[in-house]
């Protein structure tokens, strides 16, 4: 039985391969197909493949850019097959990308790990909960990797038989009963450290492939597999055409499989700690450790950056954040929207204006902050829609249609701390419904409020119950998603249809309520109400607060109200307000803000 392939038309032995068509030609034949296709750049002799083959085995090719590891420049141009060359590069490049993503996954798994050490017998479900991603995009990696070099094994093993056979040539020998590792071998590649740190500590392919010579490729030496082929057996099957085996391994290399492998995207991770958040033990630990995936999807904004203090009427605003992170200092920001289609963010020293090209009227209780992302649902303009905001980028990197539930204006939005968004209410509407900040799909959900609760004030998650405060009814609704249990809390010593316009929460029970000239603050647990001193306008628009936590000692609120309300600061340590970043020219009423890290 023969296995040499004839050529696409006749019946010659074919000379050429098309590396566009995947088609084996003769020499008569090639003239017709390029004459017909145009594809003379696509199409190569048999010739030139063996010999790039042997320059690539030789090192003499360059199959990546830059120097070569003995600092030699290796730019220059070469003979040969530029779609071989191309291949062993591309699969390079693509396992060195790999093994560095590999290895910075690694690196914050192991932050994940340190930081559970010290209370490890209690957080070891937390702990196993954030490992988790990061475990599964290293198991997607291994399994690229393994893909990925079982196909450069493959095409070495190609290398290495039409070296063999050029050897046995060159020495005349009438027979080699060498027994070499099969061009066709599917035996599976398995990535294990020592593999990474390997492609990690070479630069360039072939330095690569010359230290795992023993183990991964089997190059130069007589070790037997059960997928070992013998040369000469090898060459029988072929009636001692070497030319007809090489160029037959080369097309069922590229007809049979899949080269680049359309994996899907993958995610990084960075891991933000809060060492302090130890000493709260399980009730906050879902707050002191963060594993969000870091998104290259990126749109076009245009941002403009002022160097500036933010100066208020009495002193000067000083922003800190208390967060530990990995590698860098981490930067607090004020995510500000405005309606001018755009935010400013507002750093410690610095105001960004960023131009998104995105109306965010009616969202100032829409915004979520997701590690560095924000969330945005609905709006004026935008009811069925939902955007992202990348504080990386600076840019919305995703916008989205709102489908499967109700979009609309007004949505009391707030983050789980775990995988979802829930969205309560909004204008003319009753529901309680969620989504998934990982698959970015909507869910409804069976739970809903009572028909007279509205428009909510504000919704946020405390110790695993979703509390939500209602100003149609004066009702604090407290929902438990774990058993979808609902209670209702009616706050007869809070009047909110006369009192709040904008509120926000410090993540320990309390909701600060401001409109007007009054202020208060009220504990979900206790019940307890206290009046705080107000700014004393008369009239406030729907305005977007938050809340920051600068220190042990300090935290401050933000009240935005741009150009027409002024941007006003509290104290919680001493009570008091005090204007900030004066020079705001925006309209910020009715749009959203969020405090965001980077």
């Amino acid at each position: 039985m023969s296995f040499i392939k004839k050529c696409l038309h006749s019946t010659k032995v074919p000379e050429f391969i098309c590396f566009k068509c995947y088609v084996l030609l003769c020499s008569s034949c090639i003239t017709t197909h390029n004459r017909e296709f145009d594809h003379i750049q696509y199409c190569d002799n048999i010739d030139v493949i063996k010999f790039t083959f042997d320059q690539i085995v030789n090192n003499k090719v360059r199959c990546n850019e830059g120097q070569s590891e003995s600092g030699e420049d290796e730019s220059f141009e070469q003979p040969g097959s530029q779609h071989i060359s191309d291949q062993f590069s591309a699969l390079w490049v693509s396992i060195k990308e790999l093994a560095a993503k590999h290895q910075s996954l690694a690196a914050s798994q192991n932050e994940i790990v340190q930081h559970f050490t010290q209370a490890h017998e209690k957080l070891t479900i937390e702990e196993h909960r954030l490992k988790k991603p990061i475990s599964e995009t290293m198991d997607t990696i291994e399994n690229q990797l393994d893909s990925k070099l079982a196909d450069l094994k493959h095409l070495v093993s190609i290398a290495n038989i039409n070296k063999s056979i050029h050897n046995q040539n060159a020495n005349h020998s009438s027979s080699d009963n060498r027994t070499i590792s099969s061009a066709n071998d599917e035996h599976s590649t398995t990535t294990n450290p020592t593999i990474i740190s390997s492609i990690a500590a070479h630069s360039t392919l072939i330095p690569f492939i010359q230290s795992n010579t023993n183990s991964l490729f089997n190059i130069n030496n007589n070790h037997v597999t059960t997928h070992g082929i013998n040369i000469a057996e090898l060459l029988e099957q072929y009636k001692n055409n070497s030319d007809a085996l090489i160029l037959d391994l080369v097309y069922k290399f590229y007809k049979l499989r899949t080269i680049s492998g359309d994996f899907k995207p993958l995610e990084n991770y960075r891991v933000s700690i809060d060492p302090s958040g130890l000493n709260k033990l399980m009730e906050a630990i879902q707050q002191t450790i963060t594993v969000v995936p870091i998104t290259d999807n990126k749109t076009t904004a245009t941002t403009t950056t002022t160097s500036t203090t933010m100066t208020t009427t009495d002193t000067t605003v000083n922003s800190t954040t208390t967060t530990t992170t990995t590698n860098n200092k981490k930067e607090t920001y004020i995510f500000a929207t405005h309606r001018g289609q755009g935010a400013t963010l507002i750093g410690e020293n610095t105001i960004t204006e960023i131009d998104l090209g995105y109306n965010f009227t009616s969202t100032h209780n829409s915004v979520v902050s997701v590690g560095q992302h924000i969330f945005i649902f609905g709006g004026l303009n935008n009811g069925a829609k939902f955007c992202r905001f990348s504080i990386q980028s600076k840019t919305l990197d995703k916008i989205g249609d709102i489908t499967d539930v109700e979009g609309g204006i007004w949505i009391s939005a707030c983050y789980d701390g775990m995988d979802h968004i829930y969205l309560v209410n909004g204008h003319a509407l009753s529901r309680t419904d969620r989504f998934n900040i990982k698959t970015f799909k909507f869910e409804k959900t069976p739970h809903r409020l009572s028909e007279s609760s509205k428009v909510q004030i504000i919704s946020f998650f405390y110790k695993g119950l979703l509390y939500s405060m209602s100003q149609e009814d004066s009702l604090l609704h407290i929902f438990n998603p774990a058993d979808q249990s609902l209670l209702e809390y009616k706050l007869n010593n809070i009047d909110l249809q006369a009192l709040s316009s904008s509120a926000c929460t410090d993540g320990n029970g309390n909701i600060y309520l401001y409109q007007s000239r009054k202020f208060v603050k009220f504990n979900v647990e206790s019940k307890k109400l206290d009046t705080l001193k107000s700014i004393g306008s008369d009239s406030m628009a729907c305005l977007s607060m938050v809340y920051q936590k600068v220190s042990e000692n300090q935290s401050f609120i933000y009240l935005l109200g741009g150009s027409n309300y002024r941007n006003h600061r509290y104290s919680i340590l001493e009570n008091k307000w005090e204007r900030f970043y004066t020079s705001d020219d925006h309209n910020r009423n009715y749009c959203g803000s969020a405090i965001i890290s980077f």
